[in-house]
């Protein structure tokens, strides 16, 4: 017999465990009223997801996490809808990746669904008992013990990265070169779209990318300084004030202010470094747009 529920009286770490204790075969149906995501299991052992989430679809999760490039997918994609074969076998066809790269891809698709789970408050959940889709699936074996120790792991980052970015609404500011210790190449693809002026919501949208793997990269490179996380502007939505780390290379002191941007701006473009003066200038833009000297210094 099926069972139905909500997360709110049986958290999702439990009723993987009942599953999974259970050994039992079905599929795991779990909605919060925008998302619904299916888990699949096994004799009690996850062997796929699927998700209404577009960035966690297969071309749309290789592409932010930098597997393979924008116009590796279109190529696959072109493709599938000629021959209807399933995307990861296209990817090995074109050379873009080894099939064995394929199936991790998978299982870390399949793990990283699941984790965004242990992160909603609330969710209607039901299991099917016995009942798996009928199409091609590449069959994966993933441990749920594992899952949950990972998955409440994952919210307690989750948490942390929360204190640094408070809510999607926020504006990443460069302020410094990145550090490239925390650099990956899906890190860099992200990144590249932090432009002084989307926000998190923003660059989430134009890279395809889970609200979770986003600000995990952006908070890396806001813990060393290179980065700040400032309040929207007018017109993108409120949220609170910034924070008040200094930029890269500053040590402790007073709140930072637009003036104090501008201030380092000046002193940055007398030693000849002009990408980190402009980098501040878009700082203090971001922090205080109404900010007049701000305003005529970004003009010039």
């Amino acid at each position: 017999m099926g069972i139905t529920g909500n997360l709110k009286t049986m958290e999702l770490a439990e009723l993987l465990q009942w599953l999974s204790g259970a050994a039992k075969t079905g599929t795991l149906v779990v909605e919060n009223g925008k998302i619904q995501k299916q888990i699949y299991f096994k004799d009690g052992r996850v062997i796929s997801s699927a998700s209404t989430d577009p960035s966690e679809y297969l071309g749309a999760f290789l592409v932010s996490h930098g597997f393979i490039s924008e116009m590796e997918l279109r190529q696959a994609v072109k493709m599938q809808e000629s021959n209807k074969m399933l995307l990861g076998k296209i990817l090995t066809t074109i050379g873009a990746l080894s099939e064995r790269d394929v199936h991790r891809m998978l299982k870390l698709k399949a793990e990283e669904g699941i984790y965004d789970v242990f992160t909603w408050t609330e969710g209607a959940f039901r299991f099917l008992d016995d009942r798996l889709p009928t199409s091609t699936m590449v069959p994966i074996s993933i441990d749920v013990a594992a899952l949950v120790l990972e998955g409440m792991q994952r919210l307690d980052e989750w948490r942390r990265i929360r204190e640094v970015i408070p809510t999607v609404q926020h504006i990443p500011v460069a302020t410094g070169p990145w550090d490239e210790s925390v650099m990956t190449e899906g890190a860099r693809q992200i990144l590249a779209n932090v432009d002084d002026d989307r926000t998190v919501a923003e660059i989430c949208k134009t890279s395809h990318a889970s609200e979770f793997h986003v600000c995990r990269i952006l908070c890396r490179q806001t813990e060393a300084r290179r980065m700040k996380i400032v309040r929207s502007r007018a017109g993108k939505g409120s949220s609170p004030a910034p924070e008040t780390d200094e930029p890269a290379g500053s040590g402790p002191g007073p709140a930072i202010t637009a003036d104090r941007l501008l201030e380092a701006s000046r002193r940055l473009l007398e030693e000849g470094d002009l990408d980190a003066a402009l980098r501040h200038v878009r700082a203090g833009r971001a922090l205080e747009p109404e900010n007049k000297k701000v305003e005529t210094v970004g003009a010039q």
